[in-house]
């Protein structure tokens, strides 16, 4: 668990994981749910990791949504019968798979803000 951003705890925690494996600029990238165990904030997150000879980039963020849009999202992903499984063909893999890196899949949700928040 991360620190909460919002409501200073230490109970914001990743919920939902979906694997969509390399793109042009990461190694791997998933697509997440995340939420505070103490206040209201959730939202969706992105956990890109790139390994280019000795060095190793890892950017974890997230945005904010207000908490019907995080439930929806939260509840589609859970749909996926392959979650860690970038090669899975289900219809949650094909919609966010072809938005990653410069088209993150956070580009076309309903967010409440475009600020990031570090989850990581």
């Amino acid at each position: 668990m991360n620190k909460c951003p919002s409501c200073k705890t230490g109970t914001l925690a990743v919920i939902t994981s979906i694997d969509l494996g390399p793109d042009d600029d990461n190694d791997g990238f998933r697509f997440e749910t995340f939420s505070c165990g103490h206040c209201d904030l959730a939202g969706a997150g992105e956990y890109e990791e790139a390994r280019r000879g000795t060095e190793t980039s890892v950017q974890h963020r997230g945005y904010a949504m207000a908490r019907t849009d995080f439930t929806a999202l939260d509840t589609e992903l859970r749909t996926c019968p392959a979650r860690s499984n970038h090669r899975c063909t289900c219809a949650v893999h094909m919609r966010y798979a072809a938005t990653t890196g410069t088209h993150a899949p956070t580009a076309r949700l309903p967010l409440v803000s475009r600020e990031r928040i570090q989850l990581g």
